[in-house]
């Protein structure tokens, strides 16, 4: 199966935006609106990178992104997003995440570490 990107973010014009956005960049997307949808990925799913965002509903980016962390994917690069400066500390204290982005981002920014990531993994 073909390496792809796994987006985890609720709010669905940020969802459809980051789809939008790496589909041009020719990346394979996977997006998931809800935390507990990670639990249906397809088996032999292969994610270069989770992009998480931190403030889900019912479990929190970081619950998820360490959940996936004691799975098969915990060799798998995460980059966590929030808009709250809070939580972007504590995901950045927390060593789960390879990187932490503020939301609003610049959107050519995200693309160049999601780019550096992915190139780790592939």
């Amino acid at each position: 199966m073909e390496t792809c990107l796994v987006v985890v973010e609720d709010e669905p014009g940020v969802l459809e935006m980051l789809k939008d956005a790496f589909d041009l960049n020719h990346y394979r997307v996977v997006s998931i609106s809800h935390p507990q949808l990670l639990e249906d990925l397809p088996p032999g799913l292969q994610p270069g990178l989770f992009l998480i965002d931190i403030m889900l509903p019912e479990r929190t980016g970081l619950e998820v992104a360490r959940q996936l962390r004691q799975g098969p994917f915990r060799a798998v690069p995460m980059i966590g997003m929030s808009a709250s400066r809070m939580l972007v500390e504590e995901a950045t204290k927390s060593g789960v995440f390879d990187e932490v982005l503020r939301k609003p981002f610049d959107l050519q920014l995200l693309l160049d570490r999601v780019r550096r990531h992915y190139a780790r993994s592939a």
